[in-house]
């Protein structure tokens, strides 16, 4: 029965080694696992930082955005109104240009007219801003 016992004493304590050598390694990894988790939670807060800052940059930038829409606005109304000055402006030009060559026109044929009757153009007080064109009587009336 020593025997027995002896070979149980050895299993035994075989057993208890084990069981050691596995609690030991359970506390190492168990260690290792509160460094990650300690690890992870210090990288989940640095995210939430980088995130808030994104959302601030975010908002920044939708102002901007808005500014910029607002900005854009103006300058097409801007654009449109500087259009229609041109447009105005070309108009107005060949109106005067016409009205010229009109009033031209008009002083070549009183020179030819005087030159034809040879009156001159002094003793008939012609001046080509007293003619009467059909632009000017619409303009009178």
């Amino acid at each position: 029965m020593d025997d027995f016992k002896q070979l149980f004493e050895e299993r035994r304590s075989i057993l208890d080694g084990k069981a050691t050598q596995y609690r030991e390694e359970r506390d190492s990894w168990n260690e290792k696992t509160k460094e990650l988790v300690s690890q992870r939670n210090e990288f989940n807060s640095e995210v939430r930082e980088l995130i808030q800052l994104s959302d601030q940059q975010k908002q920044v930038r939708e102002q901007m955005n808005q500014v910029v829409r607002e900005k854009k606005g103006i300058r097409n109304e801007a654009s449109k109104r500087v259009a229609e000055l041109r447009t105005n402006s070309d108009r107005m030009n060949r109106q005067k240009k016409n009205r010229l060559n009109v009033a031209l026109e008009d002083d070549e044929s009183a020179q030819l007219l005087s030159n034809h009757f040879s009156v001159n153009l002094a003793d008939l007080n012609v001046n080509s801003n007293e003619v009467n064109t059909p632009e000017r009587t619409k303009e009178r009336s």
